[in-house]
């Protein structure tokens, strides 16, 4: 009788091993955001934040109550 081969490692989830670096990540992100070499750089890393944080936007001209969102910012900072 031939003999068993062991049974296969289950595969590792990518996604579970990926999110054990999400606080390092962040505060990657958060770095360049505040202290990164280029404008360009931080742009980039604040728009990763926000993506996180809020969802993305659908559209970039789409507004809330048909107000664009320099609007909404400005009506917030008046109140």
């Amino acid at each position: 009788m031939a003999e068993r081969e062991p049974p296969a490692p289950k595969a590792l989830d990518v996604r579970t091993l990926a999110q054990r670096y999400t606080r390092a990540a962040l505060r990657t992100l958060a770095e360049i955001m505040e202290r990164g070499a280029s404008e360009q750089a931080r742009i980039a890393a604040a728009d990763k934040l926000l993506d996180r944080a809020h969802g993305r936007v659908r559209s970039d001209s789409e507004g809330v109550g048909g107000k664009t969102l320099l609007q909404l910012l400005e009506d917030d900072d008046a109140s």
